[in-house]
């Protein structure tokens, strides 16, 4: 056997990536784990093999994700609540499984600084996720 000196984990299942992180942490395993940044459609959907399953309207549906992505990380500044109210807003025409700011480790959202925005939701029999970095300002337009 073999013992890699680094192994590749895709963003775009971000809860995936933290917990390998966390169990090489944990485990004391000498592996340097790289996130690797998600590939995105023109349009900013996050690329999936799932995507194939969307029918022309579910897959306009689907950017609703993205765009609640963008708007989240773009109300950073403003602080935590307005993340999750920019990000809540988009979401039109998808059935939301979960929305959540998390800080870097998927703890409890931080006030200030590196946390995460996480979503996944229904289009038509599809679940997709998708999840954007975000940097809450101390102070709200900070």
């Amino acid at each position: 056997l073999t013992r890699p000196g680094a192994a590749f984990f895709g963003e775009k299942d971000y809860q995936q990536l933290a917990l390998i992180r966390a169990m090489v942490t944990d485990f004391d395993l000498d592996v340097e784990i790289v996130g690797v940044p998600t590939v995105r459609e023109p349009d900013g959907l996050a690329r999936s093999s799932r995507n194939a399953y969307l029918d022309p309207a579910q897959r306009q549906a689907a950017v609703a994700l993205s765009r609640a992505l963008y708007a989240g990380a773009a109300a950073g500044p403003y602080g935590a609540e307005a993340v999750r109210s920019a990000a809540r807003a988009e979401l039109t025409g998808v059935d939301l499984d979960y929305l959540a700011l998390t800080d870097p480790g998927l703890g409890p959202a931080p006030t200030h600084g590196a946390a995460r925005l996480l979503v996944a939701a229904r289009v038509g029999r599809t679940r997709l996720i998708d999840n954007a970095a975000v940097v809450l300002s101390a102070r709200p337009g900070a």
